[in-house]
């Protein structure tokens, strides 16, 4: 989770840069990290807790795992499924 965290920052500050260097607008060193950090934790937690696609992913699970007797296995699939977008970096 902590990784998660400090990479979608991370990209969150990468990407606030940028467009800021695009936009030829100059911004503090502090300034970029904040709201680069703070756009890439909201994007985050939209992704996360967006309801439509946590709908899904609980039937999916429920549909391919339902044969799973294994509660603690079922947990970590479910976990795996609802972060595996944040495993596809480069």
């Amino acid at each position: 989770m902590g990784f998660i965290l400090a990479y979608t920052s991370a990209f969150g500050v990468v990407f606030f840069s940028t467009v800021d260097f695009h936009l030829r607008k100059p911004v503090s060193v502090t300034e970029t990290i904040y709201s680069g950090a703070r756009l890439g934790m909201r994007r985050l937690t939209q992704f996360v807790f967006w309801r439509p696609r946590g709908t899904i992913v609980r039937f999916s699970c429920i549909w391919f795992f339902a044969d799973v007797r294994d509660q603690n296995v079922l947990f970590m699939l479910f976990v795996k499924v609802k972060l595996m977008p944040f495993s596809l970096s480069p």
